[in-house]
């Protein structure tokens, strides 16, 4: 009753040895769980492999928020039980395609960081993968107080799932330390100020000593210690990519317009993949 009817029709397309196409990411998704309920092999990389080439920022949390509940993951393993052929063939396959998709969502976060975070996607999303966003030091972000409101309101919706009372206290308690990857230490006084006063995620003594700046070893009553607070630099890293790119393909355009450095099409073609990559 839990697997949609499409993602089920397609699964029974499959087995019986028809072409199957996916056409939306939710669908696919959709058959990833449906495969590993049912126990069918080869199909979820497929779904996969649909799935990597139509990641956006719209469909990224729920493409990761899938992944991460399934295993997906790197390191993690899926409840489907496997034979030895799976371990050594299909299971690596899956393996090493999830780790391939789980990395291109991310370089999508890091890009629409700031989309991202104010999404209400974002409040859905499992504390495992919350953490693993804010953690990130590439987020392309001008301002810290992004992070702290999407962690604010993750929280205040937990609470609400719960039927809790969304209290400083119970706030605290859903997010388990994770407002400790705030990099609070990077923001103005006045930002800090604002981000405590709308959220209220901090304790009175946090807050004072964090306004000192003598809150990078220190911990609280619960063991929590405040990470280490460095700027993120994905928007400098981006902007070094973007000016590696124009760098490039105006050094090619000018080996073009001299004869003495008249490319080949192999170097051409190199040079091509070289802005891709840079």
């Amino acid at each position: 009753e839990d697997v949609d009817p499409r993602a089920f029709e397609i699964l029974i397309s499959f087995m019986s040895g028809e072409v199957v196409k996916f056409k939306t990411v939710p669908t696919a998704l959709a058959v990833i769980y449906a495969a590993n309920k049912y126990m069918v092999n080869n199909i979820d990389i497929l779904a996969l492999k649909f799935i990597s080439r139509n990641i956006t920022s719209d469909n990224v949390l729920l493409v990761l928020h899938n992944l991460y509940r399934l295993n997906i993951v790197p390191g993690g393993s899926q409840t489907r039980p496997t034979s030895q052929s799976d371990k050594s063939y299909e299971r690596k396959n899956l393996d090493k395609l999830g780790a391939i998709v789980i990395k291109r969502c991310f370089e999508v976060i890091d890009r629409n960081a700031k989309q991202i975070l104010s999404s209400g996607q974002i409040e859905d999303i499992s504390l495992q993968l919350l953490k693993s966003i804010i953690r990130r030091g590439t987020l392309c972000i001008s301002s810290e107080l992004a992070v702290w409101k999407a962690v604010h309101r993750w929280s205040h919706t937990q609470c609400r799932k719960r039927r809790l009372d969304p209290s400083h206290v119970n706030k605290r308690k859903m997010l388990e330390g994770a407002q400790y990857h705030i990099r609070f230490l990077t923001m103005t006084s006045e930002e800090f100020r604002e981000g405590q006063a709308l959220t209220g995620l901090l304790s009175k003594e946090e807050e004072m000593k964090i306004l000192d700046r003598r809150s990078v070893n220190s911990k609280d009553g619960h063991g929590y210690q405040i990470m280490v607070q460095k700027h993120r630099c994905g928007n400098k890293l981006w902007e070094n990519k973007i000016k590696k790119v124009k760098e490039w393909k105006e050094k090619i355009s000018s080996m073009k317009k001299s004869e003495k450095g008249k490319m080949t099409l192999v170097e051409e073609l190199f040079a091509y993949f070289v802005c891709i990559l840079c």
